[in-house]
C-alpha cells in the first residue's frame, strides 16, 4: 500500500523525469545527435538477440510528454478511484502500461517493440475490464481482439526478417523489404484504431476516466501513428503505401466526427474526437510530413488528456451520470472545470494561439497545397468541419442553457485534487504548441497564402461555430424519430457496424460454425473421439479375450481341426 500513500510523490517524481526528457530531447534536437544503447543477449544462426534502445529528440520528447501527462493522472486518480477497493491493482496497471509505452517508444527493433506492444494490449485489456461488467467484458473482449490482428503483422515480420540477420528499423531498404511496410501498416491500423478497425477505441471507454485519459492522449491509440512515423524513410519510399495511409486517414477522420455529432454519451464523444485526430495524423503521415504528424500528436496529447480529466470531474460532480442531454449551465457550479474544458475544446478546433492552432493550420495549409486532389481536399475540410460541430455542441450542450441535471449533485471547484493536475495540463495546452513549433519545426514555420486558401480556415471557424451552436439546440432532445434514424446511421451504420459488426462478429460467427463443423463435428470423428471410441472397443475385445482364455483356446483349436478335415 505504499504506493497509494506516495500518489502525490510519484506524481513529483514523474514531472521531475518528465522534464528532464524535455531537455535532453531539446539538447539532442540542437546539436543533431543521437544515442543508441545496444545489449546483445544471445546469438544464434546468425541472428543476435538484444535489447537496442534510442534516445534521439523524437523518443525524448514523446516520452516526456507521456511522463507528464501520467503524473497528472496519477494525481488525479489519488482522488478519482479514492472509494475503490482495489485502488492499488489499478495503480499498478497504469505503471505496467506506462512501462509498455515507454518501451515501445525507445525500441529501434523489432523484437523489443513486441514486448512493449504486447504489453499495452495486455494491460489495456486488463483496465478496460476493471469494472467487471457486462459491458467491460463486451468492451475489453472487442479491443484484444482487434490488437491482436496487429500484433500479427509484427509477428509476421520478425518472423520474415529471420532470414536477413537484423531486427533493427535501420539498415533496411525498401527494395528487400517492401512486404515489411504492409505489415506495420497493419500493426499501426489495428493500434491506431483506423477503419475498418475503430470500433474498439470507443467501446474502451469502459474503463476508468483516468485511464481514458492516459489510453486516449499519449500511449496506445497513438503507438501506431509513432510507429509509422519511426519508418520514415522506409515508409516514404513506397508511393502506394502512401496514398493507401493518407485516404484511410481522411475516411477515419470524416466518420469519426460524423460519429461524434450525434453522440450523446460524454466520453463516447471525446473518444470519437480521439479517432478523427489519429485519422488526421494518419493523413498528414500519408502525404509524407512525418516531423508534422509528430508535431500535432505531442499537442494533441495535452489537450486531449486535459478534456478526459475535465469530464472526469463533471462526471463525479453528477452523480455518475454522462448523458450530455441531463446536463447545462454547469459553469455556475464549476466555472474552473468549464473553462478548462472550453480552453482544451478551443484548442482541439485549432483556435489560435493554443496548442492545436500551430499544428492544425500547418496541416491545413500544408495538404491543402500538396498533392491530395480534389476529393481528398473535400474529406479533409469536411473533417475540420465535423470538428468545430462536435466541439462547439459539446461546450454549448455541457455548460449553456439551464440545469437539467435530474440528480442531486455537488457541484463545486474547491478540490484542488481534481484542479491541481487539470491546471498542470492547462499550462501545457496553452504554450505546448508555440514552444514545440520553436523548438522542432524548420524556419520558417508559417505559412503565407495570396490566393483564396488562406481564407478556408477563417470560413472553417464561422461555418463550425454557427453550426456547433444550431446542432446544441436541435439535437438535445433526441425525442423524434428523424434524430433517432440520424443518430443511429451516423454512429452505428457509418462507423461502427463497419469496424465491429464485420470485421468481429461476423468471424467468431464463421469461426463457430468451422468449430461445430470440424472441431466439435469430422475432427472429433476422424480425431480424438474416434481414436478413444476405437481403442475402447478394442480394449472391450481385450478385456473378454482375457476373462475367457480356455474359451478361446478351445475355439480355436475346434476351428483348426475342422479345418484340417475339411481340406
Amino acid at each position: 500500500m505504499w504506493l497509494l500513500a506516495m500518489g502525490n510523490v510519484w506524481g513529483v517524481l514523474l514531472s521531475v523525469v518528465s522534464l528532464i526528457c524535455f531537455c535532453a530531447g531539446l539538447f539532442t534536437l540542437l546539436y543533431d545527435t543521437s544515442v543508441v544503447i545496444y545489449w546483445s543477449l544471445v546469438g544464434f544462426s546468425g541472428m543476435d538477440m538484444s535489447v537496442v534502445v534510442l534516445f534521439d529528440y523524437m523518443s525524448l520528447i514523446f516520452c516526456g510528454a507521456v511522463l507528464f501527462i501520467t503524473s497528472a493522472v496519477v494525481r488525479y486518480s489519488e482522488f478519482y478511484m479514492g472509494l475503490e477497493k482495489n485502488k492499488a491493482r489499478f495503480f499498478y496497471l497504469v505503471l505496467l502500461f506506462v512501462g509498455s509505452m515507454l518501451l515501445v517508444i525507445l525500441s529501434p527493433s523489432f523484437l523489443s517493440l513486441l514486448l512493449g506492444w504486447d504489453g499495452l494490449g495486455l494491460v489495456s485489456y486488463c483496465l478496460v475490464i476493471y469494472y467487471q461488467n457486462s459491458k467491460s467484458y463486451s468492451a475489453g473482449f472487442l479491443t484484444i481482439m482487434s490488437n491482436r490482428l496487429g500484433d500479427v503483422g509484427l509477428l509476421l515480420a520478425i518472423g520474415g526478417l529471420m532470414g536477413y540477420g537484423s531486427w533493427s528499423f535501420y539498415g533496411m531498404w525498401f527494395d528487400l523489404y517492401w512486404w515489411i511496410v504492409w505489415c506495420v501498416l497493419l500493426a499501426g491500423m489495428t493500434k491506431s484504431a483506423q477503419v475498418p478497425f475503430a470500433a474498439w477505441l470507443p467501446a474502451a471507454m469502459a474503463a476508468p476516466t483516468p485511464v481514458s485519459a492516459l489510453v486516449h492522449s499519449s500511449t496506445l491509440v497513438t503507438a501506431g501513428v509513432y510507429l509509422l512515423i519511426r519508418f520514415t524513410w522506409f515508409v516514404g519510399a513506397s508511393g502506394d503505401f502512401m496514398v493507401v495511409v493518407m485516404y484511410i486517414g481522411l475516411v477515419t477522420m470524416g466518420l469519426a466526427g460524423w460519429a461524434a455529432i450525434f453522440e450523446t454519451d460524454l466520453k463516447s464523444v471525446i473518444a470519437l474526437s480521439t479517432l478523427s485526430q489519429l485519422g488526421l495524423m494518419m493523413a498528414v503521415v500519408g502525404v509524407g510530413n512525418f516531423g508534422l504528424a509528430f508535431f500535432h500528436l505531442i499537442t494533441h496529447a495535452m489537450f486531449k488528456a486535459l478534456l478526459f480529466l475535465g469530464a472526469g470531474k463533471v462526471i463525479h460532480s453528477m452523480g455518475g451520470n454522462q448523458d450530455l442531454r441531463l446536463m447545462g449551465g454547469i459553469v455556475e457550479g464549476l466555472p474552473l472545470t468549464s473553462a478548462m474544458m472550453g480552453l482544451a475544446s478551443l484548442a482541439l478546433c485549432g483556435f489560435p494561439f493554443l496548442a492545436g492552432f500551430y499544428s492544425s493550420d500547418l496541416i491545413l495549409d500544408f495538404m491543402m497545397v500538396g498533392y491530395l486532389g480534389w476529393f481528398g481536399v473535400s474529406l479533409l475540410i469536411v473533417g475540420t468541419v465535423f470538428t468545430w460541430l462536435y466541439s462547439v455542441r459539446l461546450i454549448w450542450v455541457m455548460m449553456g442553457g439551464w440545469w437539467s441535471n435530474s440528480v442531486v449533485s455537488n457541484l463545486t471547484d474547491n478540490d484542488t485534487g481534481y484542479t491541481s493536475p487539470m491546471g498542470a495540463l492547462t499550462v501545457g495546452a496553452l504554450v505546448s504548441g508555440a514552444s514545440l513549433s520553436w523548438a522542432i519545426l524548420p524556419l520558417p514555420s508559417t505559412n503565407v497564402f495570396y490566393s483564396e486558401v488562406s481564407l478556408v480556415p477563417v470560413v472553417l471557424v464561422f461555418l463550425g461555430l454557427f453550426g456547433g451552436y444550431i446542432l446544441s439546440y436541435s439535437y438535445v432532445s433526441e425525442t423524434t424519430s428523424e434524430s433517432y434514424i440520424l443518430g443511429v446511421s451516423s454512429g452505428l451504420m457509418g462507423l461502427f457496424f463497419i469496424s465491429g459488426a464485420v470485421l468481429t462478429a461476423k468471424p467468431l460467427r464463421v469461426g463457430e460454425s468451422i468449430v461445430t463443423l470440424m472441431d466439435q463435428g469430422w475432427g472429433e470423428i476422424f480425431g480424438g473421439q474416434g481414436a478413444y471410441s476405437m481403442w475402447s472397443l478394442l480394449s472391450y475385445y481385450f478385456q473378454w479375450i482375457q476373462e475367457n482364455t480356455i474359451k478361446v483356446i478351445l475355439m480355436v483349436g475346434l476351428g483348426w481341426v475342422m479345418l484340417f478335415v475339411l481340406v
